[in-house]
């Protein structure tokens, strides 16, 4: 079901910005060998393209991140895998967002948006001269009712997607936002 990838983008998205959610088949090992073709054109107008995954993911969360790098793209990873090693993931992607990821992609959005410093985003981890920065912990969102319905809007596009096999229903290990800003 992807909860918590669909509450990031429900939260992005009620302030404003666009996203776009892909699903990736947690079933599948290899990612298909025309990955970085099928990815280009969707995340061609992204601004920040973030991946979630957990661990047994985490070596094509890796691939991903290698491919959007390599496009130029700002890349963000969270997940449990990242919460749980970002000294690991830093490595991997220019920030990585440890715990819940609504108030952090809303703060990183606003600054990347404002030209302003993100260095010091709560949650967040990511490599400076050499060495992995953990920022601390914001505070456990406590009030559940305070967040968006998780978004569902973009059920109908995972059909025609990255690793969509017949009609067997999958859940969700890696996501793309895209807010244009």
């Amino acid at each position: 079901m992807a909860f918590g990838m669909r509450s990031v983008s429900a939260s992005i998205k009620q302030a404003g910005h666009q996203t776009r959610l892909i699903f990736l088949d947690p079933q599948k090992v290899n990612l298909p060998s025309d990955i970085k073709e099928q990815l280009e054109p969707l995340v061609a107008d992204s601004e920040i393209v973030g991946i979630s995954s957990m661990a047994r993911s985490s070596d094509r969360a890796k691939q991903l991140l290698g491919y959007l790098r390599s496009m130029g793209k700002r890349t963000v990873w969270g997940g449990i895998h990242p919460t749980l090693n970002p000294e690991e993931c830093a490595q991997h992607a220019d920030i990585v967002c440890r715990g819940e990821g609504e108030g952090f992609m809303l703060d990183l959005i606003r600054r990347w948006e404002e030209g302003a410093a993100w260095s010091d985003i709560p949650n967040s981890a990511y490599r400076s001269n050499g060495r992995v920065v953990l920022n601390a912990l914001r505070p456990l969102i406590s009030d559940l009712d305070e967040l968006p319905l998780f978004d569902f809007g973009f059920e109908i596009l995972t059909f025609r997607l990255i690793g969509r096999e017949g009609s067997r229903p999958f859940s969700c290990q890696h996501f793309i936002l895209n807010p244009l800003i």
